[in-house]
């Protein structure tokens, strides 16, 4: 019986088979992440990467908060040096706290209790855009002790709002501990996805 290295033919038929499978596998490795890349373009819908998504709406591009004056209840000056250190929760309204202010300040409060031992790295602040408000908002603080209510005159609320942007009323805004706005959250965000984004931002913090 003839084996491959008695018949020259054959030997030579199959490597002329294994050279043609070579050049087919280095075609294909070259080709197919082309082929997925355009199947993949032109079918969006089939598959998406797993990246994460904040819920809430980014400051694009993140900036600071106008160093502005503003006093607490007080009566002391609370300035961006305020802000230095921690991760500051800010809420606008005015002299009144209604059920969605009720709401919005609930979610801070338990979304900086569900943080644990990160909690000391959050605060929350109430800015109020009624500069004669604060008193009427005290009552807040049975409630909310670790709330601290501030407000400004109308000059410098006029700068913070401009820099909050437009409809702030009633936003909850996510400043670093560099005092940068980064985070704004409407009432229609619940307080689990905002805590998933604060938790998300300590864990890879490196400034606070």
């Amino acid at each position: 019986m003839n084996t491959v290295a008695d018949d020259p033919q054959s030997g030579r038929d199959l490597r002329r088979w294994r050279g043609r499978l070579a050049l087919i596998l280095l075609v294909l490795v070259f080709a197919l992440p082309l082929v997925t890349a355009s199947w993949l373009y032109h079918n969006p819908g089939v598959w998406k990467p797993t990246t994460y998504t904040n819920h809430g709406q980014l400051m694009d591009p993140p900036q600071p908060l106008a160093p502005v004056a503003l006093v607490d209840l007080r009566g002391e000056s609370f300035g961006t040096e305020a802000l230095r250190g921690y991760w500051t929760l800010l809420y606008v309204g005015d002299r009144r706290c209604g059920p969605a202010c009720d709401a919005a300040l609930v979610n801070t409060r338990q979304l900086r209790l569900a943080l644990g031992h990160n909690m000391d790295r959050v605060q929350r602040v109430y800015l109020s855009t009624d500069s004669r408000s604060l008193s009427q908002l005290a009552p807040l603080l049975k409630d909310h002790p670790r709330l601290q209510l501030v407000t400004g005159d109308r000059e410098a609320l006029a700068v913070v709002l401009e820099r909050l942007g437009e409809g702030a009323m009633g936003q909850v805004f996510l400043l670093d501990p560099l005092g940068n706005l980064l985070l704004r959250y409407g009432p229609e965000v619940s307080g689990s996805d905002m805590l998933k984004d604060v938790r998300k931002l300590l864990r890879n913090s490196r400034i606070g």
